[in-house]
Formats: structure tokens, sequence, C-alpha cells
């Protein structure tokens, strides 16, 4: 199931029990249903229909949307997977910068020791 949004139409009075309105018991549930569902309100548990909230439910992605995501995803990931390559062969020229650099500090320090 999508995420629902309910919103207060009106302000209660007092305070509203939502406990029933959890994923489990909803899943089922067709808006106009969940609509019809009453809630406690305050401590003398009178009754509130959930007619009193604006219940949103997202639409489900259309197949051509879901492959579209799935398209820039790919285009995404091809983006940084190419991104990190060049980010690789820089530390790998600065790796093989680095050691030309120890070995020619090394042939010197040779030298000078002999």
């Amino acid at each position: 199931m999508s995420a629902l949004t309910f919103t207060l139409k009106h302000r209660p009075d007092q305070r509203v029990d939502m406990s029933p309105l959890v994923p489990h018991l909803l899943e089922n549930l067709e808006p106009v249903q969940i609509a019809a569902l009453e809630l406690q309100t305050g401590k003398r548990k009178e009754l509130m229909s959930c007619s009193r909230f604006q219940v949103q439910i997202p639409k489900p992605l259309s197949l051509k949307t879901a492959l579209q995501n799935w398209i820039l995803l790919g285009k995404s990931f091809r983006m940084v997977q190419s991104r990190l390559k060049v980010m690789l062969a820089l530390i790998w020229a600065s790796v093989l910068s680095l050691a030309k650099s120890l070995l020619m500090a090394m042939s010197v320090f040779t030298l000078v020791v002999r």
C-alpha cells in the first residue's frame, strides 16, 4: 500500500484516537471504506467518522512512468560510474607519481651513501 495522508477538515474539540488507522488494518480497504471508519474522541469515547478527514492516496505509477524512472536511474548510475572512473584514474596517476618520486629519492640516497 502507498502512503496515505489524513488531513483534518475541521479541528475536533478533543483528541482523536487514531490507533485504528494502521497499515495492516487499512491495506485492503478502499478510500470510501476508510472514510466510513469511526474513531473515538475524548474521554467519553464518542465516535467520530473518518469522513471528517480528507484522505489522499497517491496514484499508482503507470508502467511508462516507472520505466522512465528506471531509465533516469540508469543514466544517473552511469554518470556516477564514469565520475568514479575519472577519480580512480586521477588517484592512480597520483600513486604512480608518488612511487616514481620515492624511487628517485631512494636512488639519490643510495648514491649519497656510497
